[in-house]
Order: structure tokens, then sequence, then C-alpha cells
């Protein structure tokens, strides 16, 4: 799909949201993306700050940007200050995601 996407689109850069960094290598999608795109949702400080290290060594690796396009639920696991410092420590941009449900 993601030569079939480019095909289509050879202009805006293009990525793949994993649901997990290591996805990046399983996939074989890291020469073929413009931007390494990851989720994380872990459970404990040190495995999001494992999940960080391993997208700054992706991102070496490929010599590619990293961004962590879904991160920080409360109701699910890492909490949004966690998220945020480990994002700014490593220096990764991140989308906070949102999950509530609003008032009617």
């Amino acid at each position: 799909m993601i030569r079939l996407v480019r095909e289509k689109d050879p202009v805006n850069a293009l990525g793949v949201g994993h649901t997990f960094i290591e996805d990046t290598e399983y996939s074989k999608t890291g020469d073929m993306v413009d931007i390494i795109i990851f989720h994380d949702y872990l459970e404990t400080r040190s495995r999001v700050e494992a999940t960080c290290k391993r997208a700054i060594e992706l991102s070496k690796k490929y010599g590619k940007p990293v961004i962590n396009n879904e991160t920080g639920c409360l109701c699910r696991s890492n909490p949004y200050e966690v998220a945020i410092q480990m994002a700014n420590k490593y220096k990764i941009g991140y989308y906070l995601f949102e999950l509530m449900i609003p008032p009617e």
C-alpha cells in the first residue's frame, strides 16, 4: 500500500502509524516512509522511556524524523505528564490522544 500511496501522491510526507515502535522493523516500512510514526500506551515510565529510546535508534538507523502520534490516556495507561516528559526528554514530536465522552 505504501508504494501505491506514494505513486498516487508523490508530494506529501508518508508514514505508517504503527501500534508499537517495533512494528517499524517487523513490517519493514522504515525504508519506505518519510517519517517514522508510532503509538504509545504503555503502562510504566520505564516502558514508555524504552520506547522513546528505541524510536530514536530507529530514527538514526533510517535517517528519518519520528513522531508519537497517539499517546497519553489516563483511563488506559500512561498519564499525560509521563508521555510529555519522555517526548520532551528525547525530542520526539507527539500528539496527545483525548479519550473522553463529551457532554451532550
